[in-house]
């Protein structure tokens, strides 16, 4: 938890903040009522408490300014002043509670908890578990078992940061914003080594699996609880960036779902004579099939989605015949028994969502079992062994990494030669040395020529993924608002249980007819339109938004089952920023939202910029 803390006098909140500290709380201090203020604004404070009198600005002006911008979170006001009036104008600028001075540290403890308690939601509570480990915030106790667990503070922070959030993924920033204090910002290093204090203090206290999931170049979140009588992984097994736990989780949430899809358009479809069905019915046949299509891929069954598809283009076709219509019983039979079969969910690898590291190592046999191991990490090497095959690479594709051993056999050019030219070429690319020699001349040499490590041979290709995990740049997860339109609910859901672990703020709407009043008063970061609606499709949507001036920034996804070039064309036409086919793989579609919503803030700073310098 993260205290704020606005009081001048500070001989006298000097004790109030050890002991909050003492009790694991995070606590910054500032001194007057400004610095107060935008600290509250531009940190994520879960308290905040307000000396009355200060300077530059009182308690009940800062707390209306936060009130009136949003601030949620709990406020305490201190202060000599008890009359009532003053007590009705505290809590009616937005305090929360009132204390005042002097008052009884003890007691003001117990009224933080309080305003804690009653900040968080009822998913939150004061006690929070995982497997057979047990926190008790009221008491900063960790327990495993029967067994009390001896934890430092940071690492119980983290920990509590875990198990409040346990669907999030937090990137190493993200760590660092919730548990440090504004001027004692560490390096991402840190946060690194307090995963490893955590992880090490729970495995001697008896734990036998890895709480914390590592999802390598991106952060971390908590793992999923194991089942009951599983048995716990094997050390040696590399962490997944997807849980398949997480998977059947969701495909059991939809697999209902889709067999009353099924149920309906057999019944749509259903007659002793098939060319008594109706247009209607066969329309509306169709848009299930166009939905099925989508989410069984989504979730594994490429031949179902197969079998879907080839429905739904049956359906449509204007030449159908009655024999047509009575040979869909055959796919609607063969996609309940592609049901009752476990899925095949679509990796990364096949969508190209990998991180992609060049090796640049003359010891081939080394590196091609570099190459194997790193797709377990998520990692996908790509090996060459001189200078000019280097070259060659870098003009087809950048990649997000480079391993360079500088000791390379090219007559003509030595390794630390490419690192100059490397970094000066590609500064954004972290580049790793990975060589047999370890002396001081070459750790020189390397850093002044901008390498961000030093690897020595030999060493665990665990140790390398991990190294290369902590300079790979990560995909940040803005805390913005996406706004989700798609009339299926399956599809609605899939969309949502991608995005809701990144930190996003999900508002779906089913309804487009109310498209336009949602927009305006959502005022999302991304919009994303699935193509294919019955009343106004994803093309009018977007066309709808750009035809506003107030809306010509906001970045556009459209989600679609067709990848006809025809079609796309249009999509772009209508002023659509992307587009991802279905079906959905979960980090292609987080990497485009992210990198869209980032985009699309940096126009807009840039704008302001320009703005303020015009006004010059």
């Amino acid at each position: 938890m993260k205290i704020l803390i606005v009081e001048d006098d500070t001989p006298t909140i000097a004790p109030l903040v050890e002991e909050l500290k003492a009790c694991h709380y995070i606590v910054d201090l500032a001194v007057d009522g400004p610095t107060g203020l935008e600290l509250a604004l531009d940190w994520n404070y879960d308290l905040v408490v307000l000396d009355w009198m200060l300077p530059g600005m009182d308690g009940p002006e800062i707390c209306r300014q936060l009130r009136a911008q949003g601030f949620s979170s709990p406020i305490l006001l201190l202060t000599v002043r008890n009359l009532d009036e003053d007590i009705i104008t505290g809590l009616d600028a937005g305090a929360d509670d009132f204390v005042s001075k002097p008052y009884n540290p003890s007691q003001l403890l117990a009224r933080i908890r309080a305003l804690l308690r009653r900040g968080r939601t009822p998913a939150n509570p004061i006690k929070l578990t995982w497997e057979r480990l047990e926190v008790n915030q009221t008491a900063a106790e960790v327990r495993y078992g029967e067994r009390r667990v001896a934890i430092k503070p940071k690492a119980y922070n983290l920990l509590i940061l875990f198990l409040q959030n346990p669907q999030r993924i937090f990137s190493r920033q993200a760590i660092i914003d919730r548990l440090w204090s504004f001027d004692n910002e560490p390096s991402e290093n840190a946060v690194t080594n307090l995963i490893k204090d955590l992880r090490r203090t729970l495995k001697e206290a008896g734990m036998p699996v890895d709480p914390i999931e590592t999802i390598y170049g991106i952060g971390y979140r908590l793992n999923l609880p194991p089942a009951k009588d599983a048995p716990a992984a094997p050390e040696s097994e590399s962490p997944s960036a997807a849980s398949p736990v997480r998977v059947e989780e969701t495909i059991a949430r939809y697999r209902d779902s889709f067999v009353e899809q099924l149920d309906e358009l057999e019944r749509l479809l259903s007659g002793s004579d098939p060319r008594s069905v109706a247009e209607p019915e066969r329309r509306k046949a169709r848009e299930i099939a166009h939905k099925l299509a989508g989410g069984l891929g989504t979730f594994g069954y490429q031949r179902g989605s197969e079998l879907a598809r080839a429905m739904e283009i049956q359906l449509g076709s204007p030449h159908h015949t009655a024999a047509d219509l009575a040979e869909i019983d055959g796919p609607i039979a063969q996609l309940r028994e592609e049901l009752r079969q476990p899925p095949q969910p679509l990796t990364a690898e096949r969508r190209g969502s990998y991180h992609h590291i060049l090796l640049i190592d003359g010891d081939r046999a080394g590196a091609e079992e570099l190459k194997r191991e790193a797709i377990a990490w998520n990692l996908q090497i790509e090996v060459v062994s001189t200078p000019a095959e280097t070259r060659k690479v870098l003009a087809r594709a950048l990649p997000d990494a480079i391993l360079l051993d500088p000791n390379l056999s090219d007559r003509d050019e030595g390794g630390f030669n490419l690192l100059r030219e490397l970094s000066e070429r590609f500064p954004d690319i972290p580049i790793l040395i990975f060589t047999r020699e370890d002396n001081l001349s070459e750790r020189i040499m390397s850093a002044r020529l901008g390498a961000r490590r030093f690897l020595h041979k030999p060493i665990a290709p665990q140790s390398v993924f991990e190294t290369i995990g902590q300079v790979l740049p990560e995909s940040q997860s803005p805390d913005s608002r996406i706004l989700i339109v798609d009339d299926d609910p399956v599809s609605l859901g899939i969309l949502r249980k991608i995005l809701d672990p990144w930190g996003f703020e999900i508002v779906g709407l089913r309804e487009p007819d109310r498209f336009w009043q949602v927009l305006t008063q959502t005022l999302p970061d991304l919009l994303i339109l699935d193509l294919q609606m019955p009343t106004y499709t994803g093309i009018e949507l977007c066309r709808v938004v750009r035809q506003d001036p107030n809306w010509e920034e906001l970045p556009i996804l459209v989600v679609t089952a067709h990848q006809d070039p025809t079609r796309i064309e249009k999509v772009f036409e209508a002023g659509a920023d992307d587009f991802i086919t279905k079906p959905i793989i979960g980090p292609e579609l987080v990497t485009r939202a992210i990198a869209r919503i980032e985009r699309s803030h940096l126009r807009r700073q840039l704008k302001q910029m320009r703005q303020a310098h015009s006004k010059k």
